[in-house]
C-alpha cells in the first residue's frame, strides 16, 4: 500500500498538531487493571516481531512488519495468505500468568480480501481468528479462551476483547493468531487476503466490589413509575423481556422461592435452545464501562452443566459468556455473576440458553454498572475506538455573502428532546442565505437514548460542515469514534455550538468526555451540582469580555433565564453573554477552531414581566451571531 493509514489517537499525530494535543497524551490509569504483560505488543521493537514467531511461511505466504498501516505507533504485524492452500500462525512466547487470575485480553485487527461478496460476510474459504492457550507447569495446554473470531470479509481497524480466567493450574499463556486461505477449494477462485495485527493486550483484572446501592432486592415499579436505580433488573414474568416464554425451551412457573413468585424454567430432554432473549438496549444510564451480570439460578439436584447466559452486542461481538453448572443439593437459588465491558454505543442484549438435558430455573437477571469509563480511560485500553481521519482533511470554511461565486453554508445538528424550543432552525437560516441544515435526532428509549442514522464514514459527515451543533445530547450514547472526530474537526478549524437541556452537560455525562476537553467550561460531576435555579429569573446582559458577537442585537429590554447549567470557566474562556454574574454564553478557541457553549436551559416559569430568553424576538439573531463568532465571521468586519 502506498498511502499511510494511521488511526488517530492522542499523541500519534502529524507534527503540526503536536502542541495542541500534548495535554491529552498522558495515560489514564484504571485502578483495577494491571499493566500490559504482552511482549512487543505493537511490534515496534527494533522493527521486528521478535519474540513472536510465525509458522506456515511458504510460497504465497508472507509475514512482515508493516510501517504503512498501523493502529498505534509506527508498525503493525502483517500476515498475508496470497494463495489458496496457505495458513499462517503467529504466536507469542509463553507469557507467565497466575492461576485463577482474570485477564482482559484484547487484540486489534484489520483485513483485506477474504471475500468477493459485496452484500455480506459469507465465508469464501478465508478465515482468521485469535486464540489464547493456557499452559501448566509441565508445558501442557490445559484450556483456551472464548474470544470471537474475526469477520469473513474485508474489515477496517476493529478489535476483539474478552475477560478470560486462567485455570487454577495455569502458569503460562500463549497468544496465537491464524489466517487460513482455502478460497479456491471453497469458491473456485483464489482470493489473496491480508491480516494486520496491532495493540495486543493482556492485563490482570481485579473486579471492583459491587456498589452498596446495587445490593438487595430490585425496586418494585408500579403504576408506570420510573425507577431511580441505575441497576437494570428483569424478571421471568415480564413478557416484554423474556421472548422465550411459552416456547419449547422455556415456560413460566410458580415458585415461592423466587423474588416475585414466578421463575423461568427450562424443561428437561428438549435439546439445546434459547430460553429467553432480552431487549436490544442502546446503552446504559451510567455510560460505557464495566458492568456486572448477576443471574439468580436454581439448579437441578443432579447438577452438571445446564446452560449459559451471554451478553452480545452490535459492534463488539460477545461481551460475556457465563456458564451455569454445579450441583445444588439444597435446591435453592444461587447467584452467578460475571463482568463485561461496554465500549461502544451500539445495541447490546442478554440471552439465556439451555442445553436441554435437565430442568432448571432462572428467577431474575441484573445488570449493575460497576465502573463508568471516561473517554480518556476508554481510549487508553481501546485505541481502536478513535477516528481514522486523513491528515490533510480540513473542515469546510465559511464564506460570507459578499458577491462573486458563493459556497453554500452547511450545518449539522444533533438534536435531543426539546431542541425546537431553542429555535435552532430559524437561527441556522439566518447564518447564511443558502444555509443547508442536516439533522440527526437523539431517539429517547427506555432506559436511555440512541442517536439514529449515524454513518460509518464520520469524515464525510463532519468535515463538509461549517458548523456543528449539539443540543441536549447525552454523551453516553455518542460513539467514541464520533466524539474524537468532532474534537479533531474543531482542532483543525471547525466550529462547534453546544446547548444543554435535561440530558445535556452534567445530566448527559459530559464530564470526562473528549468534548469537555475542547469546551471553554468544566462540567459539574452530578446533576444536583450542575443546576442553578434562579427563581424568578435573572436578566441577560453583555459579557465581561469585549466581543462583536452582540453587534447586531438591541441590548435593551433583554430577556430572562431561570435555569442554568453550573460550570467552571477555563482560562481563556470569553463570556459573550451573562445572567447576573453567571455565564450564559461562553466561547473560546480550541486549536484552530472555536467552540461556543449556551448554558441557559429553555424551560422554567417566571413572572409575566420576565420574558424567557427562548421567546425573545431577537433570540434567533443572538444564536446566529454566536454561530458567526464560532465560524470566525464578523458582521462588523472586525
Amino acid at each position: 500500500m502506498s498511502k499511510k493509514i494511521v488511526r488517530w489517537r492522542w499523541g500519534w499525530l502529524p507534527a503540526v498538531f503536536a502542541g495542541t494535543f500534548a495535554a491529552c497524551a498522558a495515560e489514564a490509569p484504571i485502578q483495577f487493571l494491571g499493566p500490559n504483560i504482552v511482549p512487543n505488543p505493537g511490534f515496534e521493537t527494533a522493527g521486528t516481531y521478535a519474540p513472536w514467531t510465525v509458522s506456515g511461511l511458504n510460497k504465497g505466504a508472507e509475514a512482515s512488519i508493516d510501517t504503512s498501516v498501523a493502529l498505534e505507533g509506527k508498525c503493525s504485524m502483517r500476515l498475508a495468505a496470497l494463495e489458496s492452500g496457505t495458513q499462517l500462525v503467529l504466536q507469542s512466547p509463553p507469557i507467565p500468568v497466575k492461576g485463577g487470575q482474570i485477564y482482559l485480553f484484547s487484540i486489534a485487527f484489520r483485513q483485506e480480501g477474504f471475500t468477493t461478496r459485496k452484500d455480506g460476510p459469507l465465508s469464501c474459504g478465508v478465515s482468521s481468528f485469535p486464540q489464547i492457550c493456557w499452559i501448566d507447569a509441565q508445558s501442557r495446554v490445559i484450556g483456551s479462551g472464548n474470544m470471537s473470531q474475526f469477520p469473513y470479509s474485508s474489515w477496517p481497524w476493529d478489535m476483539r476483547d474478552a475477560f478470560e480466567t486462567a485455570p487454577a493450574t495455569a502458569r503460562f499463556v500463549q497468544i496465537k493468531v491464524s489466517i487460513s486461505n482455502n478460497s479456491e477449494k471453497q469458491c473456485g477462485k483464489t482470493i489473496p487476503s491480508t491480516l494486520w495485527i496491532d495493540g495486543i493486550q493482556l492485563r490482570a483484572y481485579s473486579p471492583p466490589p459491587t456498589p452498596a446501592w446495587a445490593l438487595g432486592k430490585a425496586e418494585l415499579i408500579v403504576d408506570g413509575d420510573a425507577s431511580s436505580s441505575p441497576v437494570l433488573t428483569w424478571f421471568a414474568n415480564d413478557p416484554q423481556i423474556w421472548h422465550g416464554l411459552g416456547g419449547k425451551w422455556s415456560r413460566s412457573v410458580r415458585d415461592d422461592q423466587a423474588e416475585r413468585g414466578t421463575a423461568l424454567e427450562a424443561p428437561p430432554d428438549v435439546g439445546p435452545g434459547m430460553m429467553g432473549h432480552g431487549r436490544y438496549n442502546p446503552s446504559l444510564p451510567a455510560g460505557l464501562g464495566v458492568y456486572r451480570l448477576q443471574v439468580r439460578v436454581k439448579l437441578p439436584p443432579n447438577g452438571g452443566n445446564v446452560g449459559f447466559v451471554d451478553v452480545t452486542s452490535q459492534r463488539c461481538s460477545t461481551r460475556l459468556r457465563l456458564d451455569i453448572s454445579g450441583n445444588d443439593k439444597n435446591s435453592g437459588y444461587r447467584t452467578w455473576e460475571g463482568d463485561f465491558i461496554l465500549r461502544d454505543s451500539g445495541w447490546w442484549c442478554v440471552r439465556m440458553h439451555t442445553l436441554g438435558k435437565s430442568s432448571w430455573r432462572i428467577d431474575s437477571v441484573k445488570i449493575i454498572p460497576v465502573f463508568p469509563f471516561s473517554d480518556r480511560q476508554l481510549l487508553s485500553i481501546y485505541p481502536v475506538s478513535a477516528s481514522e481521519l486523513p491528515a490533510d482533511l480540513l473542515p469546510a470554511s465559511y464564506q460570507a455573502v459578499s458577491g462573486g461565486p458563493l459556497q453554500p453554508s452547511r450545518t449539522w445538528l444533533v438534536g435531543g428532546l426539546g431542541s425546537d424550543w431553542y429555535q435552532l432552525a430559524r437561527a441556522f437560516k439566518l447564518l447564511h442565505r443558502d444555509n443547508e441544515t442536516e439533522v440527526t435526532w437523539v431517539d429517547k428509549k427506555s432506559p436511555t437514548a440512541i442517536i439514529n442514522g449515524l454513518p460509518e464514514d464520520m469524515s464525510t459527515l463532519l468535515f463538509r460542515n461549517n458548523l456543528i451543533c449539539l443540543c441536549n445530547v447525552p454523551m453516553n450514547v455518542m460513539p467514541l469514534t464520533l466524539k474524537s472526530a468532532i474534537c479533531e474537526y474543531v482542532r483543525r478549524g471547525g466550529a462547534l455550538l453546544v446547548l444543554g437541556g435535561h440530558q445535556g452537560y452534567e445530566r448527559g455525562f459530559w464530564q470526562g468526555s473528549f468534548l469537555e476537553e475542547i469546551m471553554p467550561v468544566e462540567v459539574a460531576a452530578t446533576a444536583t451540582e450542575g443546576l442553578i435555579d434562579l427563581g424568578s429569573g435573572l436578566q441577560l446582559s453583555p459579557g465581561t469580555v469585549p466581543s462583536d458577537c452582540l453587534a447586531t442585537i438591541p441590548l435593551k429590554d433583554l430577556p430572562y433565564v431561570r435555569y442554568l447549567h453550573k460550570v467552571k470557566l477555563k482560562p481563556g474562556a470569553e463570556v459573550l453573554m451573562k445572567a447576573g454574574e453567571y455565564p450564559f454564553i461562553v466561547g473560546w478557541h480550541s486549536g484552530k477552531g472555536r467552540v461556543v457553549c449556551v448554558l441557559g436551559r429553555a424551560e422554567g416559569t417566571m413572572p409575566k414581566e420576565h420574558l424567557p430568553f427562548w421567546q425573545w424576538q431577537y433570540w434567533p439573531l443572538l444564536l446566529r451571531d454566536a454561530g458567526w463568532w464560532a465560524v470566525g465571521y464578523s458582521a462588523t468586519g472586525k
